[in-house]
């Protein structure tokens, strides 16, 4: 039966023309590249080169040959990088939110591990959908319960915003809630790719002037300021503690229900007991 190698020192002979050149490329000894040939040639039954000299001259047979060899060096090449394909598929969760919620719901999820990347994306629920469905996203965090074949979609949490104001702030008192609409004109520490309470903050306070930061700052720029700021009942910053308090907001649209969707056929390779 042949091998592997002896096709691919024989490409390499015939590419390199002489066995000192193919020995170079292939870092083995021309004994060795000679030895595999010739083996070659033993289990076809014909010989592939015509020998003068201690010099190979690719024959009629060797000719013939050569696009067999080359097709199965390239099913081979094919074959590696398929394997590698899936191989990353196994290990790379791909995960899109069209908020950052589930990252603080399930935290466990979002966090790589020895035999795990994990990448993360916001995007707008659309693109959340057609990326699960076309393979590009294991898993995604929409708004919305969807019924598309193929898909399996499933509840998972409501997220309600709230205001996170200083203790003397004029709103503080009400503690029952607020509309939007009695904040705005109000600045506002915000943080960074938020989704759609982007859009949400964007829509229901045209006045209002924002001051974003990063995920990793906001925490402590809002321990040490007096601006008013958001929290929601999932975020690890919602605290009811110290100089400040969260008052609920009233707006129907201020709390929204999480779906977690993905290929209904992909189901065995997601570890999903972060659910339970």
């Amino acid at each position: 039966m042949i091998e592997t190698y002896q096709i691919q020192y024989f490409l390499t002979t015939v590419q390199e023309g002489s066995l000192l050149k193919a020995s170079q490329v292939l870092h083995v000894s021309q004994p060795a590249i000679t030895r595999a040939i010739q083996k070659m040639e033993e289990e076809l039954g014909i010989p592939l080169f015509d020998r003068k000299k201690n010099r190979l001259f690719l024959n009629e047979n060797g000719k013939e040959m050569l696009e067999y060899a080359e097709n199965i060096n390239q099913l081979l090449s094919s074959m590696e990088e398929k394997a590698k394909e899936i191989k990353e598929k196994t290990t790379t969760l791909r995960l899109a939110l069209v908020a950052p919620g589930p990252t603080y719901k399930y935290p466990s999820l979002f966090v790589p591990s020895n035999n795990r990347k994990v990448i993360t994306s916001i995007e707008s629920e659309e693109e959340i959908i057609n990326k699960v469905s076309n393979g590009l996203v294991d898993l995604g965090f929409i708004n919305h319960h969807i019924e598309k074949e193929g898909i399996s979609c499933q509840k998972l949490f409501d997220e309600s915003l709230y205001l996170y104001l200083p203790k003397k702030h004029f709103l503080a008192g009400k503690k029952e809630g607020v509309y939007a609409s009695e904040a705005d004109g109000q600045s506002f520490l915000l943080g960074e790719n938020l989704g759609i309470w982007e859009e949400w903050t964007t829509r229901h306070l045209p006045n209002s002037k924002f001051y974003r930061q990063s995920p990793g700052d906001l925490l402590d720029i809002v321990s040490a300021s007096s601006i008013p700021a958001f929290v929601t009942n999932v975020t690890q910053i919602y605290r009811e503690e110290g100089e400040r308090i969260s008052i609920p907001i009233l707006d129907e649209d201020a709390t929204v229900p999480f779906f977690l969707i993905y290929k209904t056929s992909k189901k065995d390779r997601y570890n999903l007991n972060f659910l339970n």
